[in-house]
């Protein structure tokens, strides 16, 4: 089982800074990076709050217009 996640999250650049608040504000439950993603970040999350990252995910994504693209293993570089 992998130690930590890549969930890839499509949202608009001047949507980005609102995601990471939300995100890293949440019990700093996953780390936001500005990967070279067109359109999306990645979220860098430890396997043990990949469960409710995800829920957190589903309850803001309407509200920032963003969405889910991807979870995979966490993998270099970043």
């Amino acid at each position: 089982m992998p130690l930590e996640y890549d969930v890839i999250v499509e949202v608009k650049k001047e949507k980005i800074h609102l995601l990471g608040f939300l995100v890293e504000a949440w019990d700093h439950l996953a780390n936001v990076r500005h990967a070279d993603l067109e359109d999306a970040v990645r979220l860098v999350v430890p396997a043990d709050f990949l469960q409710e990252v995800l829920e957190l995910l589903e309850s803001i994504c309407d509200y920032v217009g963003a969405k889910v693209r991807e979870v995979r293993p966490f993998e270099f570089p970043l």
